[in-house]
């Protein structure tokens, strides 16, 4: 019986001290650069993430669209001309069209664009225009 009381106490204690870990030992990403760097790491376990995405998250995957949404669908781009008119586009291949008609009455600098209804009623107005 004292045979077996020893044997066993040996493996309680083979079995605690195989379960010990150091106790400074904190593993995670040691890489600065990478977005989810863990400054209190001691083991390098291969986690560095480089990547952000556009709500922030560290290695996420949300998509920023073709119209600077993120996780939107290119449905609701908008640009908004210099009267503060706004309108819609749509991604056509990879270049963005207006889907109406322009309204804007004044140029980017804030000159008046000089408003002409018919080519018949004002003929000379069109030639001088620069």
């Amino acid at each position: 019986m004292k045979k077996m009381k020893l044997y066993l106490s040996n493996i309680i204690i083979l079995f605690y001290f195989g379960c010990i870990t150091e106790p400074n030992e904190v593993h995670g990403c040691l890489d600065s650069q990478a977005c989810n760097y863990n400054s209190e790491a001691t083991i390098d376990n291969n986690s560095c993430l480089y990547e952000v995405d556009c709500m922030g998250d560290c290695g996420g995957e949300h998509i920023e669209d073709n119209c600077g949404i993120c996780d939107g669908d290119n449905s609701s781009c908008m640009i908004t001309d210099y009267d503060g008119n706004e309108y819609q586009t749509v991604l056509i291949g990879d270049q963005e069209w207006m889907s109406e008609n322009l309204k804007v009455t004044h140029y980017n600098n804030g000159d008046a664009i000089q408003y002409v209804q018919s080519e018949s009623s004002e003929p000379d107005v069109w030639e001088n225009l620069s």
